[in-house]
């Protein structure tokens, strides 16, 4: 009989596990025993609920994180900074401003872009057609 895998990625199981397999399916498929398959996913269940919540809500998760930080500062904080960290750090900050407030000024949509070039080389196509077969 061939040996139990023990060192299995825990993605593995979360994957299979998301596809609606039973824990004693996914000992099989994966060649462990369904103990291994279980325990594992009971630990990494917090994990994915964490996960599936910053998922849903990652722009929410990012704003809190964002606000906890700059309340995090003290005036002491920021003048302990080096100048250039002040710069650094206020450069960014601003361009995050334009970038919200709709101001910004080079942000390009490559898949558009590749889109709308997609579809004139197929116009190109198609009226190059109807010239030939005139």
């Amino acid at each position: 009989m061939a040996s139990r895998q023990r060192d299995i990625p825990v993605w593995q199981l979360i994957e299979l596990k998301r596809k609606g397999l039973k824990d004693t399916e996914i000992a099989k498929v994966l060649n462990c025993t369904q103990q291994n398959v279980t325990g594992r996913l009971k630990k990494a269940d917090i994990a994915l609920k964490g996960f599936d919540y910053f998922d849903k809500n990652e722009d929410k998760v990012l704003q809190w994180v964002k606000y906890q930080l700059i309340n995090s500062l003290s005036d002491a904080d920021i003048k302990s900074m080096a100048p250039r960290d002040r710069i650094w750090s206020y450069g960014v900050l601003y361009d995050k401003y334009r970038l919200q407030t709709d101001q910004s000024t080079a942000n390009i949509n490559y898949n558009a872009l590749f889109a709308t070039l997609s579809e004139v080389n197929k116009l190109l196509l198609s009226k190059t057609k109807d010239i030939t077969d005139t």
